[in-house]
């Protein structure tokens, strides 16, 4: 009776110091195979109660890539700011909205009801929504991995993904506020149903494309150049001055613009209002820009991060 007691002890003993192996291994990130050495004095207690030999070797999970890792930061990110205070997740949705009701309230004043035959109201919201959705992207790319920077610390995370999964709040967080007010208004009837609503989720994923690969090239020269950070906001000014928030292009003399199409993000907003409004047909504004502009921007901003990656490595800088 003693020798089966003293026996099980073992037994259980030995069953707590897996447990707590399997734990730590859980918690281990790195793409090896892992042993887990029975002590000598369990051994062959183990091997009478199990048919595991004396060597156990444990495989942990590898680590999630590509879009697995990409929506692990997405979540860690959005749970990391929604916790760290009690009304994080209202303010993750007050800002977009406050600054949404301002520049439609701003509509309101100077144009009144109605803007190129648009309600003002619906026609200054989907502008202000694409745009918010472009600086927004951009302020995030630009601070790089920002609060979750302890994560770059892990090597198979690199910086260019911490950026590209914290991203996605800025056109996640504008949709959802533009699309409930925007709905508010078509279910009381001020507004109809958009006639090519994929037109619209086209230009908003174009413009947080956009968004981030500017961020891409502005983290590039924060990293150049620290005073960089006082340059970036007069350029999104000049953005929002010609992104086409309180006017269309063909209201505009001739000789202005030239000066104003260049900016996709007054494509973005003259084309998703063509396609919400059949009172509305834009003569200026262009798929085949916005989508040639999206399609150069990821190549830029993509050779802009790999040289960051480069830079940063050379200076010894993980971050």
């Amino acid at each position: 009776m003693a020798d089966e007691k003293e026996s099980n002890t073992l037994v259980l003993k030995l069953r707590e110091e897996i447990e707590a192996a399997r734990r730590s291994l859980r918690q281990v990130s790195k793409q090896r195979t892992t042993s887990l050495i029975i002590p000598d004095e369990f051994a062959s207690v183990y091997k009478n109660h199990s048919s595991v030999h004396n060597s156990v070797r444990y495989t942990p999970s590898p680590p999630p890539t590509g879009f697995r890792l990409w929506f692990a930061i997405w979540n860690l990110s959005f749970l990391k700011e929604v916790r760290s205070e009690r009304l994080g997740l209202f303010w993750w949705f007050a800002e977009p909205f406050m600054l949404i009701m301002v520049f439609t309230i701003m509509t309101l004043l100077f144009f009144g009801g109605t803007v190129a035959s648009m309600p003002s109201f619906p026609f200054a919201t989907i502008g202000v929504a694409l745009f918010l959705t472009f600086r927004t992207t951009f302020m995030t790319s630009a601070v790089g991995a920002g609060a979750l920077a302890h994560c770059l610390s892990d090597p198979s995370i690199s910086r260019f993904d911490m950026m590209f999964g914290q991203a996605p709040r800025a056109l996640v967080a504008n949709a959802v506020v533009a699309g409930g007010l925007l709905g508010f208004l078509v279910w009381r009837g001020y507004i109809p149903l958009p006639e090519r609503p994929a037109d619209i989720v086209l230009c908003l994923f174009c413009c947080a494309t956009i968004g981030f690969a500017f961020g891409l090239w502005a983290s590039l020269m924060n990293f150049l150049y620290t005073g960089f950070r006082r340059i970036y906001p007069i350029i999104l000014r000049v953005f929002t001055i010609t992104a086409g928030l309180f006017f269309v292009s063909e209201q505009l003399p001739p000789q202005f613009k030239a000066y104003v199409l260049w900016n996709p993000m007054l494509h973005a907003a003259q084309l998703s209002r063509d396609a919400w409004f059949s009172v509305y047909t834009t003569t200026d504004a262009s798929f085949a820009y916005l989508l040639g502009s999206t399609l150069v921007c990821i190549g830029l901003g993509r050779s802009f991060a790999i040289m960051e990656r480069r830079r940063r490595a050379e200076a010894g800088d993980v971050e």
